[in-house]
C-alpha cells in the first residue's frame, strides 16, 4: 500500500506538481468559459426581450436573474433583471408603452445590452457592467421625465431584485450589493411582503456550490 510519507511517492508529487497546476488552470480556464457562455446567453435572451417587449420573457429573465447573480456572485446578472424588470413594467403602462419618447429610449436600451455583448467577447468584463448600468439609466431618465412615480421604475426593481435574492438566503447587505437596492429601502420592502417566504428554505453554501458547479458541466 502507497502512502505520502513513501519516499518515492513524494518525489513523484513533486515531480507532477507542475502537471498538476497545468490541470488545474486548465480547469479554471474551462470553468470561466463557461460563465462567459452563461452570461453571453443571458445577454443575448435579454436584448431579444426588450427589442420585441416580450412581457412575459421579461418577467422571466427578472425572476431569474436574482438567484443566477447570487450563485455566480455576479453583479451583471442582477443589473439584467433590473434592466428586464423596468422594460416590463413600462410595457404594462399602456401610457408609457405608447408615449412617443419610448422607441427610442428601448432602441438606447437594446443598443447598451448588445454593447455589453462585444465588451464580452472582447473580455472586457468591466465594461459589460458598464454598458447595463448604462442602459438602467436610459430607463430611469426616460421615468423621471414621466414624472409619474415619487421612486424610478429601475430603483423599484432594484428593491424588488434585492429581496428577491435576499429570499433565495443571502444576508441583506449581500442582496443589496448584488442588486444596488438601498439597504433601508430593500429591509422597508420585505417587511411588507412575503417574498421571503416565496421560494423554500435557503439552500447551503455547499448546495449553492453545487449548483454552480453544475452549470460548468
Amino acid at each position: 500500500m502507497l502512502h505520502f510519507w513513501d519516499f518515492s511517492y513524494r518525489n513523484d508529487f513533486r515531480h507532477n506538481a507542475s502537471a498538476a497546476q497545468t490541470a488545474l488552470y486548465a480547469r479554471l480556464q474551462l470553468l470561466v468559459m463557461a460563465e462567459q457562455g452563461a452570461l453571453q446567453r443571458s445577454l443575448a435572451r435579454l436584448e431579444k426581450a426588450v427589442a420585441n417587449q416580450a412581457v412575459g420573457e421579461l418577467k422571466a429573465i427578472g425572476s431569474e436573474m436574482g438567484e443566477y447573480a447570487l450563485v455566480r456572485n455576479e453583479i451583471a446578472f442582477a443589473e439584467m433583471g433590473v434592466i428586464a424588470q423596468a422594460v416590463k413594467k413600462v410595457c404594462e403602462k399602456q401610457y408609457l408603452a405608447t408615449s412617443p419618447e419610448w422607441p427610442a429610449v428601448r432602441n438606447k436600451v437594446v443598443e447598451r445590452v448588445h454593447q455589453a455583448e462585444n465588451m464580452l467577447e472582447q473580455a472586457r468584463r468591466d465594461e459589460v457592467l458598464e454598458c447595463l448600468r448604462l442602459a438602467s439609466s436610459a430607463l430611469d431618465d426616460f421615468n423621471t421625465n414621466k414624472g409619474r412615480f415619487r421612486t424610478s421604475l429601475a430603483s423599484k426593481a432594484r428593491i424588488k431584485l434585492a429581496a428577491d435574492i435576499y429570499a433565495h438566503g443571502a444576508s441583506l447587505g449581500k442582496a443589496c450589493e448584488l442588486s444596488g437596492a438601498a439597504k433601508q429601502d430593500a429591509l422597508e420592502y420585505v417587511s411588507v411582503t412575503k417574498i421571503p417566504d416565496k421560494y423554500p428554505p435557503a439552500i447551503s453554501v455547499a448546495e449553492r456550490l453545487k449548483i454552480a458547479e453544475s452549470v460548468f458541466e
